[in-house]
């Protein structure tokens, strides 16, 4: 039976795209077409270099310590916890400034916030107080109606 151990790249970018190797034994002795899923979803494209490695490209996600899962001929193997997409990061907000009434927009930048919003729910807060909406629009910004309050800078 196949067992996979690891991922030697266990984390990556939530755009995905990266290329990791699935580290185990007995997944064959020859190429039997593997497919490997993280957290659920396929991965973008696998390849068979040996008995103990498959190469695979993931594709885009989000979560922590999601498993890794690898099957040939039918048989199935996991990496327990096997790979973590890259948190989101927030660099800054515009505008900057706005009056303390709300109801005005607000994109928030950053990083890793997803390739798309298929599976992402954005969900912003401000000052500790959660915006009225808050919408995915890409890897690096959320839009979000900012809820009426005192805050003064993002």
């Amino acid at each position: 039976y196949p067992s996979a151990n690891i991922l030697v790249f266990p984390n990556g970018p939530a755009s995905g795209g990266v290329t990791s190797t699935v580290a185990g034994e007995n997944f064959g002795w020859l190429d039997m077409s593997p497919a490997v899923r993280v957290g659920g979803s396929t991965s973008e494209a696998t390849k068979w270099l040996s008995d103990s490695s498959i190469l695979v490209k993931l594709t885009p996600g989000a979560g922590l310590a999601l498993d890794a899962t690898v099957t040939v001929a039918g048989l199935i193997a996991t990496a327990v916890k096997g790979y973590t997409y890259d948190k989101a990061s927030i660099s800054t907000g515009r505008p900057l400034n706005f009056p303390s009434t709300g109801a005005i927009s607000l994109t928030v930048f950053g990083f890793n916030f997803g390739a798309t919003s298929w599976f992402i729910t954005a969900a912003t807060r401000l000052g500790g107080s959660a915006n009225e909406a808050s919408d995915w629009v890409s890897d690096s910004g959320v839009a979000c109606k900012v809820v009426g309050g005192t805050v003064r800078n993002p």
